[in-house]
């Protein structure tokens, strides 16, 4: 009499299936050389997406992606929770890739990728001393600051199949890192931007640095500075544009109905009160 087959775990999140964007062919090989989709969808539901991809070796790889919202323990646990069923059912497992094109079928050869918008210490720590196989992948979404997405940006944090000697990932940006060299003299002005802003505007969520700007958050991102040498510019996104020679329109670019509009800031003197009411109106909007 053969066991009982358990049923694959079920996903848990915050956020609906609609919410997870589907990787497309292109974003799995910026992932990982060789990586492809099956013809296999494993579970889409609650903010979490499973997929069945194959290596450029056919060994199985379960794909889970986090939806906004979603903790990224959370498509950890549901990935292990995958790999915990397929050692448990190898019979099942290999019924369920049958026509997949993967060419290692033993549970052993399963692989687990985990992508998120960001990892805790934790989820890292936790995912390193998993038996299991997995890949860590942040997923960052990259393009024009203010209006929009155009692409994503995919960093291993984590990847099992390498020795942690030989791995470093990629350090995050930091705020500091604008300051670097003849950018340096600009950092008392961006400081008495922020004092301005909270004090004038209102309070800032989230201060996200990224390679090319700073970006500065309420609800969603409401302005993106950019350093230079000898001026920082804020970048916004307005309804329409004042009649200031200072506004400069971004061309090109809209936002259901917004547009991206930025001006410079070269002394204190120009963070006046036209400039701090056309940040109010990118954070009001935000």
């Amino acid at each position: 009499m053969t066991d009982r087959v358990r049923a694959a775990p079920a996903s848990s999140g915050l956020a609906t299936p609609r919410d997870v964007p589907d990787l497309l062919p292109h974003e799995l090989e910026a992932i990982e050389l060789g990586l492809r989709w099956s013809a296999d969808r494993v579970a889409e539901e609650s903010g979490i997406l499973e997929r069945l991809a194959v290596d450029s070796l056919g060994s199985p790889v379960v794909v889970v992606q986090a939806a906004p919202g979603v903790a990224d323990e959370v498509a950890l646990v549901q990935a292990l929770g995958y790999s915990g069923w397929i050692e448990a059912n190898p019979d099942a497992f290999r019924h369920l890739i049958r026509r997949s094109g993967v060419k290692r079928t033993d549970p052993g050869a399963l692989r687990l990728l985990v992508v998120a918008a960001s990892f805790a210490p934790r989820t890292i720590s936790a995912a390193r001393a998993s038996r299991a196989d997995v890949k860590l992948v942040l997923s960052t979404g990259v393009g024009h600051p203010v209006v929009g997405i155009e692409q994503r940006l995919f960093t291993t944090i984590l990847d099992g199949a390498v020795r942690p000697e030989t791995f470093e990932p990629a350090p995050d940006p930091r705020v500091a890192d604008h300051f670097q060299g003849p950018h340096q003299p600009m950092q008392p002005l961006y400081e008495r931007l922020i004092e301005r802003i909270r004090s004038d505007v209102g309070p800032i969520d989230e201060i996200r640095p990224t390679e090319k700007y700073v970006g500065l958050w309420r609800r969603n991102l409401f302005a993106a500075v950019y350093v230079a040498p000898k001026e920082i510019d804020v970048e916004l996104r307005l309804a329409s544009a004042p009649k200031n020679l200072r506004l400069h329109p971004e061309l090109g670019w809209d936002w259901r109905g917004r547009g991206s509009f930025w001006f410079a800031v070269r002394r204190p003197e120009d963070l006046d009160g036209d400039a701090l009411a056309w940040i109010r109106e990118s954070y009001l909007d935000s």
